[in-house]
């Protein structure tokens, strides 16, 4: 019985160190990957507050205008936020409390990090709809295929 019970708890600690061996790869393999492209000057560039900063592809530069609010900094597409305010590509959010689980809830949102240092939580939140003039659709939508980076580079340090 001793056998048994030793057997099937080695079972256990070997699967429990297979999955996570496996979990760890598959991490180090996006971190690599981004790691590469969070290297590269060819493709990135940092865009930097006081608070956080992320990488925005290089492509990114001069096409996108950003709108501070308080707790809250809106990237937007630059000729449909110059025509009428619209092209909203993603915002950052900061929140003192764990109220926007409520406030944001049914949005598509992503909690980034808790910054201890001015104890601020951090969203990265897309916009409900993509609203943007149809002549700038062509730039929204290559805008968008970037935003995903600004997500997984987020650092809540500097």
């Amino acid at each position: 019985m001793l056998k048994r019970i030793t057997a099937l708890f080695m079972v256990l600690i070997m699967s429990f160190c297979f999955t996570s061996c496996n979990k760890q790869k598959t991490d180090n393999a996006v971190n690599e990957n981004l790691q590469k492209h969070y290297q590269s000057d060819e493709f990135y560039y940092d865009y930097k507050t006081n608070h956080y900063k992320f990488r925005l592809p290089k492509f990114w530069k001069g096409k996108y205008n950003v709108s501070v609010l308080t707790h809250r900094e809106d990237f937007y597409e630059v000729n449909s936020f110059n025509k009428d305010e619209t092209g909203l590509l993603f915002s950052i959010l900061e929140y003192e409390d764990e109220s926007y689980k409520t406030e944001l809830d049914g949005k598509n949102y992503t909690y980034l990090c808790y910054d201890k240092r001015f104890e601020l939580h951090y969203i990265f939140l897309l916009p409900d709809e993509e609203i943007y003039p149809e002549e700038f659709a062509q730039d929204y939508n290559a805008l968008k295929e970037g935003v995903h980076i600004a997500k997984a580079t987020f650092k809540a340090e500097l």
